[in-house]
């Protein structure tokens, strides 16, 4: 009797131990993964700040996908053109049938607007289309006797497509170099000579 007692009792024990190792067994199969997951995240987490960390292409200061406030802050305005849009359209005094305030209602309604500033030396002029509220196209004329050195400024920087006419930027725009003749139906403004560099996420082809 005494036997079949230390028999069932070692039994129970090793019942007992093989449940324990048979949890520990089951823990660390739950915890390796779950530790491998975290640091499979934690790594993503680490690479997706870094290509968050990259900054943009800038033209003029600017970048293609910007905002109203953005493109403020870049300029150091106060108050940003969306804001500046809203405040005159809510404005009393404001005949709404001008055309800044036909182009303010476009803006709001429709996130389409078209910003024109000209160098006081005219050594440059600058153009920012906005469409759905952010930057879509970045249009600049520059002297005709700039033209060696945009071309190389732009060979250097981007991954040329069409030798002396058309880049593309590692966010993945189109940087076009476009006759001057074109610059009124894209602007509503006209030059008699110079070029004109088109910056947006359309390609050339379109």
């Amino acid at each position: 009797m005494r036997y079949h007692f230390d028999f069932a009792y070692h039994l129970r024990v090793f019942d007992s131990f093989a449940v324990k190792r048979s949890s520990k067994l089951a823990l660390a199969r739950c915890f390796i993964p779950s530790v491998i997951s975290f640091y499979l995240a934690l790594t993503c987490t680490s690479c997706s700040k870094s290509a968050d960390s990259i900054p943009p292409t800038l033209f003029a200061g600017h970048a293609i996908g910007e905002g109203s406030q953005a493109w403020a802050a870049r300029e150091n305005q106060q108050t940003d053109p969306l804001s500046k849009c809203q405040q005159i359209l809510s404005s009393p005094l404001l005949n709404q049938s001008l055309e800044s305030a036909r182009g303010c209602r476009k803006f709001v309604d429709m996130g389409s607007y078209l910003i024109d500033i000209r160098n006081p030396n005219d050594e440059d002029e600058r153009f920012f289309q906005f469409t759905n509220w952010r930057l879509s196209t970045i249009i600049l004329w520059f002297r005709e006797d700039n033209r060696a050195s945009v071309i190389a400024d732009f060979d250097a920087r981007f991954l040329q497509k069409v030798h002396g006419e058309t880049w593309r930027t590692k966010e993945g725009n189109y940087v076009q170099i476009r006759p001057i003749q074109e610059m009124r139906l894209l602007t509503g403004v006209s030059r008699p000579d110079g070029l004109i560099a088109v910056i947006s996420n359309a390609s050339a082809d379109n």
